[in-house]
C-alpha cells in the first residue's frame, strides 16, 4: 500500500473535522497571505506617529483574496497598538486572520523593540495571551530565523514556543527559514520540538535572486519532502519585492511562484502560499524610469558566487552590417548594482563582436546610475555581412563574487540589431560558463506592481 506523508495527513484531519482537534497543532490547510508592505496614513496623527490605515488595509486585502495577514512590528513605534487596537478588530470583522511577524535582534531598532523588547518568549507568551481576546489571531513568526540561530539555539526557540502553548495550546509559532537551512540533514530535526510549522523564502538560492524561477520545482519538492519527514507543515513565501540592490521582480515571476505554491497547497503538500511586500495601494507609483533606462526591457546579466578565473555569463544577438556604411558605431547604456566586490581587475564587463573585444570597463568603477557609452565597431565587422553582439560579464581572477549589469537602450550607425531596445526576450540568446552567472531580458514596465496585484488576486479569487 501507498504510505501517505504525515504532512498530508495532517491537512486531510484539519479538513475533514474542521473544529476537532488533531494531534498536530499545523494551520489548517489554504492560507492566502500577504506580508508586509502595509498602507499607512497619509499624515501623522496626534502622537506625531504615522499610523497603519487599518480600513484601508483591509479594503485591499479583501480585493487581493487573502484570507491571512502577516502583521509586521518593525517600521514604526505604533504599531504594536496599531496591531492589537485596531488592525486586530478590523480584520476579525473581515473575516481575516492574523499572525504577529516579529524580527531578530539584529534587525531590532527600537520601533520593533515595543513593547517586549528582544524577550522573545515574553513576545509568545503575550501574543498567545492576546489571541485569546482576538481568536482571529493565529501565531508568531520570526523573520531570518536560520541566519540568526545563534541568537535562537534550540533550547530558547523551545521555550519561546512553551511559552506561547501555556497561554494558548492553539497558537503557533514559525520561523521563516531559506533553502541553506531546509536541504540542511540536519537543522529541521534539531528544532522539531521548538516550532510548529515553517515558512519556506524562495529565493534562487544560492544565487539569492528574484529574477529566476528554474531551482523552483526542486527546491519546492524538497522542501516538501523534507516537511513531511518532520510532520512540519510549510507555507511558501513569493517575492513581490526587490532585494537589497537587485532589479525588482516580475508581474510574471511573481505569478510563477505563487501558481506553484497554490499547486502544492491544492494537492495537500504545503499548507498555503505568502507573498512578500506586495504593493496594496490602488494607484501604485510607475516604475519604468527606476529600472529599465528607457520603455519596459532591459537586459540583467547576474553573477552571485564562487567562479573559476575567466568564468562569463553573456547576452548575444545577432547583428547584420550595411555593406554600404560610411561608419560603423554602437552606443548603449548600462550600470551595476548590487556589487559584492570592490577590488580593482576582478570583474569586467565587456562587449564582443564575434570573438573581438570592442570594449570593457571594470565594474569596481561602476555605480548604481546609467551612463552610455559609444564604441567603434569598424575593425571588428569590416568585411562581414552578419556577426554575433555580445554583452559579457567577466570574472577575470575567479573568487566569490555579486554583481548585477545590466543593459539597455542600442543605437546603431551602419549596423541593424532586431530589438535593441530589449523589449523582446526572445531575441537574445544567453550563455554562461558557470551556474552563478545567470542571465535574462528582463521586463519590467510601467504598471509591474499592479499587473503582480491583479495577478495574484486573480490566483488567491480562484482558490478560495
Amino acid at each position: 500500500t501507498r504510505r501517505v506523508p504525515r504532512i498530508v495527513g495532517v491537512y486531510m484531519c484539519l479538513a475533514l473535522l474542521q473544529n476537532i482537534p488533531c494531534s498536530s497543532s499545523a494551520p489548517p490547510p489554504g492560507i492566502l497571505g500577504d506580508y508586509n508592505a502595509e498602507i499607512r496614513e497619509a499624515a501623522p496623527r496626534a502622537d506625531g506617529k504615522i499610523h497603519v490605515n487599518s480600513p484601508l488595509m483591509i479594503e485591499r486585502l479583501n480585493t487581493l483574496h487573502v484570507n491571512t495577514y502577516f502583521f509586521l512590528i518593525w517600521h514604526s513605534p505604533s504599531d504594536w497598538d496599531d496591531l492589537r487596537n485596531e488592525f486586530l478588530p478590523a480584520s476579525a470583522r473581515a473575516g481575516i486572520g492574523v499572525w504577529a511577524y516579529l524580527v531578530p535582534p539584529k534587525e531590532c531598532k527600537p520601533a520593533c523593540s515595543l513593547p517586549f523588547g528582544n524577550d522573545y518568549v515574553r513576545w509568545a507568551a503575550e501574543l498567545a495571551r492576546m489571541s485569546l481576546d482576538h481568536p482571529n489571531l493565529k501565531g508568531m513568526v520570526i523573520d531570518d530565523f536560520d541566519y540568526n540561530a545563534g541568537s535562537f539555539p534550540p533550547a530558547y526557540a523551545i521555550r519561546i514556543r512553551n511559552a506561547a502553548k501555556a497561554v494558548n495550546p492553539k497558537f503557533l509559532f514559525y520561523p521563516l527559514l531559506y533553502w541553506t537551512a531546509i536541504q540542511s540533514p540536519s537543522f529541521l530535526a534539531s528544532y522539531s520540538e521548538a516550532l510548529d510549522g515553517f515558512i519556506f523564502a524562495y529565493r534562487d538560492d544560492p544565487q539569492a535572486n528574484t529574477l529566476f524561477t528554474e531551482s523552483l520545482p526542486g527546491q519546492l519538492a524538497t522542501t516538501e519532502a523534507k516537511a513531511a519527514a518532520h510532520g512540519k507543515p510549510f507555507l511558501l513565501m513569493a517575492y513581490a519585492a526587490p532585494m537589497s540592490g537587485d532589479p525588482p521582480p516580475s508581474a510574471e515571476y511573481v505569478r510563477t511562484v505563487v501558481d506553484a505554491g497554490l499547486t502544492a497547497m491544492r494537492q495537500g503538500r504545503a499548507a498555503g502560499v505568502i507573498t512578500y511586500s506586495l504593493d496594496k495601494h490602488e494607484q501604485p507609483r510607475a516604475e519604468s524610469a527606476s529600472y529599465a533606462h528607457h520603455g519596459s526591457g532591459y537586459g540583467v546579466i547576474f553573477v552571485h558566487g564562487q567562479t573559476a578565473p575567466g568564468a562569463h555569463g553573456d547576452l548575444s544577438c545577432r547583428i547584420t552590417i550595411d555593406p554600404q556604411a560610411s561608419s560603423y558605431v554602437l552606443t548603449f547604456w548600462h550600470r551595476g548594482t548590487s556589487l559584492g566586490v570592490r577590488r580593482r581587475g576582478v570583474l569586467f564587463k565587456q562587449v564582443l563582436v564575434d570573438k573581438t573585444t570592442v570594449w570593457e570597463e571594470d565594474a569596481a568603477d561602476e555605480a548604481n546610475a546609467w551612463k552610455s557609452e559609444t564604441v567603434d565597431l569598424a575593425g571588428a565587422v569590416n568585411h562581414k555581412d552578419t556577426a554575433t553582439l555580445r554583452f559579457s560579464l567577466t570574472n577575470r581572477i575567479g573568487g566569490d563574487v555579486r554583481l548585477t549589469a545590466e543593459f539597455d537602450d542600442l543605437g546603431f550607425q551602419g549596423v541593424a540589431a532586431a530589438d535593441p531596445d530589449f523589449e523582446n526576450p526572445r531575441a537574445w540568446a544567453t550563455d554562461q560558463t558557470n551556474l552563478a552567472f545567470r542571465e535574462l531580458v528582463e521586463i519590467s514596465g510601467p504598471d509591474r506592481l499592479k499587473r503582480a496585484f491583479g495577478a495574484v488576486s486573480g490566483m488567491f479569487g480562484q482558490s478560495k
